[in-house]
């Protein structure tokens, strides 16, 4: 079965609750909250104090993509959440939501999800851990997509803007995604010309 179909809520956590391990952030394992808050993923940096924030919530479909980068990771036996389980859990979405952009750019999915999957099977697995911890550049991508989506006057952050996030900061996903032809350029431009001037309120 596919992770995603799984993993249908985000992540909850305490605000302000802090991470242990410098530079990274700590998560529990697929927790199910209705108000999953970016706020509460960006509060738990270590050397950074809680700060408020106006964009506080995930779009339903930014939260089970959330949470299935999770799973996937935890599945895998990965100690970290990197930006190649987002990108697998976006291509491995059963709505094919992202695909629905992507058709006019590149019909090379399965390619893309090998390429991906290559690079995760070379990450060192780790047996029985009890949290996932987060890469700093997925903490780029977290508040990336939230300025993103204060640009937009968005009162939620989408699983298109946190894609558009994917894409904006460097990183070898992004790298990935541009040698086919993905690029932040020409996914924005889609993007914006579906969105047709809407917000996500």
């Amino acid at each position: 079965p596919r992770p995603c179909e799984a993993a249908s809520a985000g992540i909850s956590m305490q605000s302000g609750q802090s991470a242990a391990i410098s530079r990274h952030l700590s998560i529990p394992k697929l927790c199910a909250s209705e108000n999953s808050k970016i706020e509460d993923i960006k509060n738990m940096k270590k050397q950074s104090p809680p700060k408020p924030n106006e964009i506080e919530k995930l779009t339903e479909k930014a939260r089970q993509i959330i949470a299935c980068s999770n799973e996937i990771a935890e599945k895998l036996d990965h100690q970290m959440l990197i930006p190649e389980h987002i990108l697998a859990s976006f291509l491995d979405d059963k709505d094919a939501h992202i695909r629905s952009y992507l058709e006019g750019i590149t019909e090379k999915f399965t390619i893309l999800t090998e390429k991906n999957n290559k690079a995760l099977a070379k990450v060192p697995k780790v047996n029985g851990i009890s949290d996932i911890l987060v890469d700093k550049i997925v903490i780029a991508i977290i508040s990336t997509a939230e300025r993103l989506a204060k640009e937009l006057n968005d009162s939620y952050v989408s699983s298109e803007v946190l894609f558009l996030a994917l894409l904006e900061v460097k990183s070898n996903v992004s790298d990935l995604l541009n040698s086919f032809g993905i690029n932040k350029g020409n996914f924005r431009e889609l993007f914006y010309e579906k969105r047709n001037g809407r917000n996500v309120d």
